[in-house]
């Protein structure tokens, strides 16, 4: 399923909104908020245990060493940030086609790897990471299913996959 969208159109607009886009993205925060609750338990209910509801860490429950994630359409940085306090000694990993709007990431600071890269195109192994989310970033891809594909394909096995999307009960 193929899109009119022209990903350099696309890119040249987050690229010049990066240094503002905080100031003004609270439906983006909300929703990487909510998604990041929901990653930080299904992590929990994997691992057989219960994340309290009020959203605590996950650290709290196990330890998450050696567990992978990678955030698709990463822009600024806000999920990974909030992926970051729930699972602290997580490998994390974040992609966006703007650079600019991976330097505004690196600038939240943390222990986390960024590149550039596009939804259908991105480049990891086979199997790369355990955990792929991302929040409110798939509308701006031109071809859905190539890149459900591509985060499939860098999931092991048995991987999460979790991602928000404008629409009923993002």
């Amino acid at each position: 399923m193929r899109s009119n969208f022209d990903k350099n159109v696309i890119k040249a607009n987050f690229s010049k909104a990066a240094l503002t886009y905080d100031a003004y993205a609270g439906i983006q925060r909300e929703a990487s908020s909510g998604l990041a609750e929901h990653v930080l338990k299904a992590a929990c209910a994997k691992k057989g245990l219960s994340a309290s509801s009020s959203g605590a860490s996950a650290a709290h429950f196990f330890s998450d060493r050696g567990l992978s994630v990678l955030d698709i359409g990463c822009g600024t940085g806000a999920l990974l940030g909030m992926l970051r306090r729930g699972m602290p000694h997580a490998m994390l990993f974040g992609c966006d086609m703007a650079l600019p709007m991976l330097v505004a990431a690196k600038r939240r600071g943390g222990n986390t790897r960024l590149c550039g890269a596009d939804f259908e195109a991105l480049p990891f192994k086979d199997g790369s990471f355990d955990i792929a989310a991302s929040s409110l970033a798939y509308q701006w891809s031109g071809d859905i299913v190539s890149a459900f594909k591509e985060a499939h394909r860098a999931l092991r096995p048995a991987g999460l996959f979790a991602f928000a999307a404008f629409g009923p009960k993002t």
